[in-house]
């Protein structure tokens, strides 16, 4: 008589008798397994193991295929035709819904790893303004504030992850499509690449000319913000996938203000590594450890070769850093995509730089420790 799948799976966890006349012999299992092992022989009493519970029967019986030779199972046919003892159980999806219930947007999905993981990062920032919390027990639910904020993320979810509305909800997604259709500004959404709204041609050409001048993602949003675009709920979702909370904060905006304890220079070096994209000026102005205390973390995370000084200003370098913004910094045949200015957050070159639009692509004003 041919064994079960479920017949050697008790036998592994020494609940059943084995073959083997030499009852002292047992199968040993290390403490991960017994649990597991354990839990699979329960649920075959009363039900079929899912795909996956299967896949992870015969990966241990494999695994342990020496003590069961040891005990007198010749697992070979076992494996090279196994045949269950219980039908297969098949789980539903849990449909993804979004709804509305106690004054607050509630919403749940079957489990996807990276929507929770970015659904966690909008729990974590404090730009979100909108509290985010998951009830884990009994219900399995998120719970959203219901304010403006929490309806662009909710109307984000809707499209980008193709959650089913309530009736309630549909109604305000549709009169929020129509106002994103009728705001006179330019922006921009992702839906599996980028979708531009409410351009005039001359912009539209250009975000054109951005996007198809590079692949890399960030910095076709760094261009775009340049270029005037907002940015909907749906683009930060997707920064999400990649930056922290705070650094997405700082994609969406051109000119990005930063208080010195809640992003320190290391911080900012690691943005800038990731970020990828050079030259960076960085404008120290009045804060007068900058060579002691920064220079030197410069210069290990980029190269002194990389760095070039005041007066040394050089296309190629990776970093320029000087005391004071000369005029030769706003000449246009130099292309200089990020300045980082610690001259404080109301510096004395702001009102320059903000007069040229085209210049600088984005601004990180830092707060200077004291």
């Amino acid at each position: 008589m041919t064994a079960h799948v479920e017949d050697i799976l008790e036998i592994l966890g020494n609940q059943a008798p084995a073959p083997s006349a030499d009852l002292s012999k047992t199968i040993k299992l290390s403490r991960i397994d017994v649990k597991a092992v354990n839990g699979m022989i329960a649920q075959s009493q009363s039900m079929g193991l899912t795909e996956k519970q299967r896949g992870l029967t015969l990966h241990l019986i494999q695994k342990y295929r020496r003590q069961l030779g040891g005990v007198g199972v010749d697992i070979e046919p076992i494996v090279g035709n196994p045949q269950w003892r219980t039908s297969l159980r098949e789980i539903q999806p849990v449909p993804s819904t979004i709804w509305i219930e106690d004054d607050e947007i509630r919403f749940k999905f079957g489990y996807d790893a990276k929507l929770i993981d970015r659904l966690h990062k909008f729990s974590q920032n404090d730009t979100f303004m909108a509290e985010l919390k998951y009830q884990g027990k009994g219900t399995k639910t998120w719970h959203l504030e219901l304010n403006a904020e929490g309806l662009n993320l909710a109307y984000a979810l809707v499209k980008d992850n193709k959650f089913t509305p309530s009736q309630d909800l549909e109604i305000i997604f549709q009169e929020l499509e129509q106002l994103h259709q009728e705001r006179n500004h330019s922006y921009v959404t992702w839906d599996n690449g980028w979708q531009i709204h409410n351009a005039v041609d001359s912009q539209r050409e250009a975000a054109v000319q951005c996007l198809q001048a590079t692949d890399n993602i960030d910095h076709q949003l760094i261009d775009l913000v340049h270029l005037g675009f907002d940015v909907d709920e749906s683009v930060k979702l997707k920064l999400l996938e990649r930056w922290q909370p705070r650094e997405a904060s700082i994609m969406v905006h051109r000119n990005f203000f930063i208080e010195n304890k809640k992003f320190d220079t290391g911080s900012i070096i690691d943005f800038l590594d990731q970020l990828d994209t050079w030259p960076v000026i960085i404008n120290y102005g009045w804060y007068s450890n900058f060579v002691k205390d920064v220079l030197p973390q410069l210069v290990q995370a980029f190269g002194r070769e990389n760095i070039a000084m005041e007066g040394e200003l050089r296309q190629d370098s990776k970093i320029w850093i000087a005391k004071q913004l000369h005029d030769s910094v706003y000449d246009e045949s130099l292309q200089v995509p990020i300045l980082v200015t610690y001259t404080g957050l109301m510096g004395q070159h702001s009102n320059k730089y903000s007069a040229t639009p085209y210049k600088f692509k984005k601004v990180l004003h830092v707060e200077p420790p004291l």
